[in-house]
């Protein structure tokens, strides 16, 4: 099994580990080459404790209080997963990413259904949305490896 799979799972731990998040509940299950992490957690913004409170007074708190599935395949190396916020239906996420060995990833499918008060977020910035989405995985999973190699 992959380095890192082993770790969450030997850990029990993923989401808790990485410095971005302040987790509320996490559960991992490993069956038939599959990790499954599920979580409930608030995410920041920002990497920066300035940049955080800034942001934190200009976004809607309920937005940034999510639910999430995240699903390692150890067979094809992929990493399918669902994100919604906890309190608000504004907006649900889903999508597989196509990794390699390491879970690095080289391509990825990603969806996300708006609430129809923000449809008009999706014709305006859907693709910017998606491109961070990817780059905020990406971050955790280069995260965890940095965590896993001290």
């Amino acid at each position: 099994m992959n380095p890192i799979l082993v770790e969450i799972s030997n850990k029990r731990q993923f989401y808790q580990l990485l410095p971005n998040y302040k987790v509320i509940t996490e559960d991992i299950k490993y069956n038939d080459n599959n990790l499954e992490v599920n979580a409930e957690f608030i995410t920041n913004l920002s990497r920066y404790k300035f940049l955080t409170k800034v942001l934190n007074k200009l976004i809607d708190q309920k937005l940034l209080h999510l639910e999430t599935k995240f699903e390692f395949d150890s067979n094809l190396n992929q990493i399918k997963f669902f994100v919604k916020p906890k309190h608000v239906d504004y907006f649900e996420c889903s999508g597989v990413l196509y990794c390699d060995k390491d879970y690095s990833i080289f391509s990825h499918m990603i969806h996300i259904d708006y609430s129809e008060k923000f449809y008009i977020v999706k014709s305006m910035f859907d693709d910017q949305i998606k491109k961070s989405i990817l780059h905020q995985i990406e971050n955790d999973i280069n995260e965890f490896k940095k965590i896993i190699k001290n």
